[in-house]
């Protein structure tokens, strides 16, 4: 009950923090106190509709805990339809007004649509509202506890879910706390679904405990395996913007080497320029061996031209392969045409947009005018094939997994990413340089990210998983073992209070057969014994009234007299052993030495006695139960000790009394101390226990017994 009422208070006390939350942070947002709202500038604020939710949801809690089952109804409905339709207006791509249909929102980082709760917190408020309304059919003992197990398990998956998404704030890992590009959870909404969800877990808990037999911890393995699963996600998520990011690096580089490579390329064709116009070149033959090093030094180098002031190829190194360029008119096409105008229009090297070559292959062509003291006198022309810009560099990037192909384009495309197939990713991406555009499809297989790749994703996802099943497996066999415990437990106290209850009974027959002998014993003595003694009296009256002279007469009335003296002392004994009259007229110990006498008288055993100090007083019910354990004792040394010296001790101190009676005989057997067949010893137990005391039985076989009976003072009533 305590156990009940301390989780009622925890849970009241959970839904008074979500109130709290959600009034501030819609103070907040009335009075345009940004803290309240929004807890650094980089994060993402709490949206009007979820301290809203956080309002109605405290407040449901508080009133299911008051079993005001209509109002907590109401509310749960409520707030589970608000996250139904946010997660709906994500799914469809709808609005339905509800974003900002009582504020309108002036912080939006990191909000895909103003106003609109992140989904993974309306998501989170579907749960919780149909939490909330569950609560009626507890009320109604309407499959109690399967709801209350449902109930538990719907606060356990949104407890997960703020976890992890404040353990994403924590690590940075954003994609715990948002899902895709929509809105993010702030920080304090993941706070907030925490002490809610642990407020419908602690309201749970108490209902299911109550179940006859105890139960599979769901909510801890479904907890565990939100809070997992959504950590494996992350992790992947993050690998794939590794990924990404590596990728965009490898391809910057790429267009870096090209832009590279292509500058060199045309610079190293401006410096045959310069010669023509230095006059290096006394001849065709020189002019060609000097451009035959360039060519074959360039694999992407397809030719170098010299094309005449009249637009058409005169020179061509090497003319192998190129055969059809020899003599051709460049000015038939458009693009070669105004790029030659403008390159001798402006007296520097122009480039063309990516052309087809009448040779084949795809690429462009690099035009340098000659100006040989003011006088035109062609271009030097460069022909580069896009495909083999990058050959020196292919062996190590196939080797790390790394292929291009390139393509014709007018406009510069987006970078995007696409997954060709489940072991390479694809990368398309445009290269410009000094107005020539071309696109490039880098494909990067998996052995690219192999360095990079790591298994700590599916480490965490796998141990996730066992991790919920070992430690639910745990609490269940937990709460098993503490279930048996706990009956055993009540069986034992059930057992105890039994055994109470015929100590109790025992007292009151023992207290009964007391009384009983008591009064019995004084009948005997006092009625039985005064008829005796009346007879005994006339008879003596008749024989000295009566002469009686014959012997067989005298011999008679002998024989009267002796079977009277017989049936006196009879009466005298009986009575004594039903009840010493010492016991009740002197006091215990004197009855103890009246006992030990008699004892001694019986058996020719000797006894020593001692008693400190001199005229104890015990109390009347006391002193005879603890002389029916002396006689007990005496009892059983006459029978089996075959001693012949007794020790009796009896002392009293500031916190007990302790009678104890030790002899010389053979030793009682250890085994037998404690056998149920030993009654003697059972009642001499009882008779202890009924003052709190205990009996101590000690055998040393050879050496004897020693029986020690401990009766404390101190607040002891029988």
């Amino acid at each position: 009950m305590q156990m009940d009422q301390r989780n009622n208070h925890l849970s009241i006390v959970s839904g008074c923090l979500c109130i709290l939350l959600g009034a501030v942070v819609l103070y907040g947002w009335h009075t345009q106190f940004l803290p309240l709202i929004q807890i650094h500038s980089s994060f993402v604020p709490m949206q009007y509709n979820t301290a809203l939710g956080f309002l109605l949801c405290g407040l449901g809690l508080i009133f299911l805990n008051f079993k005001k089952n209509i109002i907590s109804v109401v509310l749960g409905s409520l707030v589970s339809i608000v996250g139904a339709i946010n997660l709906a207006q994500y799914i469809w791509g709808i609005n339905t007004g509800l974003d900002e249909l009582f504020m309108r929102h002036y912080i939006q980082v990191k909000t895909s649509h103003p106003g609109r709760m992140a989904p993974n917190t309306a998501l989170c408020f579907l749960l919780s509202g149909v939490a909330l309304a569950l609560n009626h059919k507890i009320h109604k003992k309407i499959k109690t506890i399967t709801t209350a197990i449902t109930l538990e398990t719907l606060g356990a998956i949104v407890t997960g879910l703020g976890l992890v998404a404040l353990a994403g704030y924590i690590f940075d890992l954003e994609s715990t706390y948002g899902w895709g590009n929509l809105t993010r959870m702030a920080v304090h909404t993941a706070i907030g679904f925490i002490i809610l969800g642990v407020g419908l877990i602690i309201f749970a808990a108490p209902i299911i405990a109550q179940y006859p037999s105890p139960c599979f911890p769901v909510f801890i393995a479904v907890g565990l395996l939100i809070v997992s699963f959504s950590f494996w996600k992350a992790l992947n998520v993050e690998e794939e913007k590794n990924a990404e990011n590596l990728m965009r690096q490898e391809v910057d580089h790429i267009k870096s080497l090209l832009n590279h490579i292509i500058g060199q390329d045309i610079l190293s064709l401006e410096r045959v320029k310069l010669r023509w116009e230095n006059r290096l070149y006394s001849d065709k033959e020189k002019w060609l061996q000097d451009t035959r090093s360039y060519a074959k030094d360039k694999e992407e180098l397809l030719a170098v031209e010299w094309v005449d002031k009249n637009y058409i190829v005169r020179w061509i190194e090497p003319l192998e392969g190129n055969e059809s360029a020899q003599n051709l008119d460049l000015s038939f096409e458009e693009n070669r045409k105004k790029t030659l105008d403008f390159a001798k229009s402006s007296g520097v090297t122009q480039l063309t947009d990516i052309i087809e070559f009448v040779q084949g292959g795809l690429g462009f062509l690099s035009a340098s005018p000659i100006f040989v003291e003011g006088k035109f006198e062609g271009f030097i022309l460069g022909v580069f094939e896009v495909d083999k810009l990058l050959t020196p560099y292919t062996p190590s990037q196939k080797l790390r997994g790394i292929t291009i192909q390139y393509f014709n384009l007018k406009d510069q495309p987006e970078e995007v990413f696409k997954h060709k197939s489940s072991n390479q990713r694809r990368y398309q991406t445009g290269v410009g340089y000094r107005g020539i555009n071309f696109g490039m499809f880098v494909v990067f297989e998996d052995k690219f990210f192999s360095t990079e790749k790591s298994r700590f994703s599916h480490v965490i996802g796998l141990s996730g998983v066992l991790l919920s099943i070992f430690f639910s497996l745990f609490v269940y066999f937990n709460r098993k073992s503490k279930f048996h415990s706990d009956n055993l437990a009540q069986l034992a106290d059930e057992r105890n209070e039994m055994n109470v209850e015929v100590r109790n009974l025992y007292n009151r027959l023992e207290n009964v057969l007391e009384e009983e002998r008591k009064y019995i014993a004084r009948e005997i003595h006092d009625e039985l014994g005064q008829t005796l003694t009346a007879i005994k009296l006339d008879l003596t009256w008749l024989e000295k009234r009566i002469n009686v002279s014959e012997p067989p007469i005298l011999d008679k009335i002998k024989s009267i007299y002796s079977h009277l003296e017989d049936s006196l002392e009879t009466v005298r004994r009986v009575s004594t052993e039903l009840r010493p009259q010492v016991l009740d007229v002197m006091g215990f110990c004197e009855a103890l030495q009246w006992q030990a006498e008699k004892f001694m008288v019986n058996t020719n055993i000797k006894y020593k006695l001692n008693i400190e100090p001199e005229g104890i007083r015990l109390q009347p019910e006391l002193s005879t139960d603890l002389f029916r354990i002396f006689q007990e004792a005496l009892t059983n040394i006459s029978r089996h000790s075959q001693a012949s010296h007794v020790t009796i001790g009896f002392v009293e101190n500031k916190t007990a009394y302790e009678l104890c009676v030790k002899d010389d005989g053979v030793g009682i057997d250890g085994s037998r101390i404690g056998h149920s067949n030993s009654l003697g010893l059972m009642g001499m137990r009882e008779r202890a226990l009924i003052w709190k005391g205990h009996v101590e039985i000690k055998g040393v076989v050879g050496e004897g017994t020693q029986l020690k009976v401990k009766i404390p003072k101190l607040n002891n009533d029988k």
